[in-house]
């Protein structure tokens, strides 16, 4: 991972999504070893390539990650900079809404108020989702 960061943006907190069963990359991933997890190409797994990606962005102290009880530890072994409250397990796996809805929760809790923006499906603009403060 950078050990620098560039030029970060002060009120950017990256919330990484990275729930699954392990089905998509199988038999390489399993339940407890999710794609996300696993080494493709390079010396980084995806997660850790995402980590290190954001980091001009954002601190990795910033950085929150949404996933499932299954990964979440190994998550914590493999990106041991953040901490393990950043390391948010899901109670049920429900898709990306859901997802994106407990991190804004988390947010709200925190008492942080920032605009979430998910990259759409139709042509290259960004969503807004939430209230803007």
């Amino acid at each position: 991972m950078h050990n620098s960061v560039a030029k970060t943006k002060s009120n950017f907190y990256p919330v990484i999504l990275a729930g699954g069963r392990g089905t998509r990359f199988w038999p390489l991933s399993r339940k407890r070893r999710a794609k996300q997890l696993l080494v493709l190409d390079g010396k980084q797994t995806m997660i850790q390539q995402t980590v290190s990606r954001l980091l001009p962005l954002a601190p990795v102290e910033r950085t929150w990650i949404i996933t499932n009880e299954d990964s979440q530890r190994e998550i914590a072994r493999q990106i041991p900079r953040l901490s393990k409250q950043q390391i948010v397990a899901e109670p049920v796996g429900r898709n990306t809404a859901p997802a994106i809805g407990l991190a804004a929760f988390i947010f709200l809790r925190l008492g942080c108020f920032y605009f979430v923006a998910k990259r759409s499906r139709r042509g290259n603009r960004n969503v807004p989702f939430g209230p803007r403060y």
